[in-house]
Parts: C-alpha cells; structure tokens; sequence
C-alpha cells in the first residue's frame, strides 16, 4: 500500500481529533501521517494519562483507539459517513508503560465492504477490530468496535 502523507488528510483528522472532541486534545494525541485507508496517530506517556501504579490509565488507552477509530474510518471512507461507535469490547493484554501508537491500515476490500453495507442499508452496523502497541511495539490494548453511520446530506 501506498503511505504518502496527505497533510490536508492528516490536519483534518487531528483536527476532528483534538478540536472536535476536545479530550484528544487533553490526550496529546498527534496524528503524525494520514493517507489513503491508513493512519498514524500517537499519545505521550505523562502524567495526564498515567494511573495510579505508573501505567497508562486503561481509560486513556480506550479513549486512543476509540479516537483512532475514528481516525481510520476518515481515512478509508467517503467523508459523506460519519461514524459512531454503538458496542464496544476492549482488552488490554499488557500494561502500558510508555506512549501509545496506531499504525493501521484498511484493506481496500474492507473499506468497500462498509460502504457497499451502507449504501444499501443505512442502518447497517459493521464491527471492525483495532489494535494500538507501546512505543516498543507491543499491543497494549486492542478493541472490538460496532459503528453505525451518520450521513451528510447532500453528499
């Protein structure tokens, strides 16, 4: 796959991010790439999201990927649908010590799939499975994700 940076594709998502839903923000997330059905967004370790025994807060980790949810679905879908998570099933194989990385890619297949879903039933409501890793590489937390779709009129 091709991973040229789209720098208006990547401003409009850490936009969305960060502004949108402000608590990106307040995360420090950055989004450091964005193309065509793939993304890379990260979170610093500190002290806004560190919990009590020195890790990454578990709700810190949920609010990344669910944000980088969202992120993926801006990169590989017609902006026309906008997601919204419905169901969600997180787990978190290992502590985190460090800040948080996704890097992801769609497969076209996949972001096809959602859209043909969609155009011929609205309330169609794919799950789609997301996964982020410390800085080292190791998956952190990973999530089972049920979106429905809002779309823009006039789109």
């Amino acid at each position: 796959m091709d991973r040229t940076d789209n720098p208006e594709l990547r401003n409009l998502i850490e936009t969305a991010l960060t502004r949108l839903v402000p608590l990106g923000g307040h995360l420090g997330i950055e989004v450091e790439g964005a193309g065509t059905r793939w993304v890379r967004v990260t979170m610093p370790f500190d002290a806004a999201v560190a919990n009590h025994v020195g890790n990454v807060y578990a709700g810190a980790s949920y609010c990344f990927l669910e944000l980088c949810g969202g992120a993926i679905m801006a990169a590989s879908l017609p902006l026309r649908w906008v997601p919204v998570i419905v169901a969600a099933q997180v787990e978190y194989p290992k502590a985190a010590r460090s800040g948080l990385v996704f890097d992801h890619e769609m497969p076209e297949e996949t972001a096809e799939a959602i859209v043909a879903g969609l155009e011929s039933d609205r309330r169609h409501a794919p799950e789609y499975t997301l996964e982020a890793t410390d800085e080292d590489g190791v998956v952190v937390v990973r999530g089972r994700f049920t979106y429905r779709y809002l779309r823009i009129e006039g789109s």
